[in-house]
């Protein structure tokens, strides 16, 4: 090499033979080029093909709004839920607009046809708002519900606030023991497998949240789980 020569002195063999590779790779890279742009055109052309000849799938359209469809899908409600009058009511209002957008119709022109079934399902004895207050109160308590959150509960179903609060007078219930079966329900306080302190407001919060009131809540956080016999 010369001295102040950037590159080293080559052949003219090797500069020919550097010259070919860089064609060949100049070539490919076209080829790969063209093929790319063809198949971009062809796949489209096929699945556009495709498509005009998939005829459109019609949707099916359900069957017309009589009063005897909104029984038994009132009757196919009740043998699964548990239900109040109102609760099942706004269950066919939301049936019976579903299947009206369906077919076109307007829902308003069916309405009276809600009240006729809930009018069977009364003189069937089927719903029961006393009935199923004492019940659903009953149940929420068990599982440690506390009695506002209870309340609350009944009271968006739709049952009468005068029910509601005779549901769960009858129901009773301490409100403390309550609070020891959600606090294990839901792993809190004494029932932690560990970070029980660090968690420890929290976990009085949360029991707050779900409508315990203080003193409650910080008895079950603060206690130990052999306690709940004896609360």
């Amino acid at each position: 090499m010369q001295a102040g020569a950037p590159y080293p002195d080559r052949s003219r063999g090797s500069v020919v033979k550097d010259f070919y590779w860089l064609s060949q790779v100049i070539a490919a890279v076209r080829l790969a080029a063209g093929l790319a742009q063809r198949l971009g055109g062809l796949i489209p052309l096929r699945y556009d093909r495709a498509m005009e000849a998939t005829p459109p799938q019609r949707r099916k359209v359900p069957g017309p709004v009589t009063a005897e469809w909104l029984f038994r899908a009132g009757m196919h409600y009740l043998e699964r839920y548990a239900s109040s009058t109102e609760n099942l009511r706004s269950v066919l209002r939301r049936k019976l607009m579903r299947r009206c957008l369906a077919r076109g119709e307007d829902a308003e022109a069916f309405a009276p046809l809600v009240e006729e079934a809930m009018g069977r399902f009364a003189d069937l004895k089927l719903i029961d708002d006393r009935a199923y207050a004492e019940a659903r109160a009953a149940s929420l308590r068990r599982r440690g519900t506390s009695h506002r959150q209870a309340s609350a509960k009944l009271l968006a179903k739709g049952v009468e606030p005068d029910l509601v609060a005779a549901a769960l007078a009858v129901e009773g219930g301490d409100e403390r023991a309550s609070a020891w079966r959600y606090a294990e329900r839901r792993r809190l306080g004494p029932f932690r497998l560990r970070d029980r302190a660090e968690r420890r407001d929290r976990d009085v919060a949360a029991m707050i949240r779900a409508g315990f009131a203080f003193a409650d809540a910080a008895a079950v956080i603060d206690g130990n789980a052999d306690e709940r016999s004896c609360s």
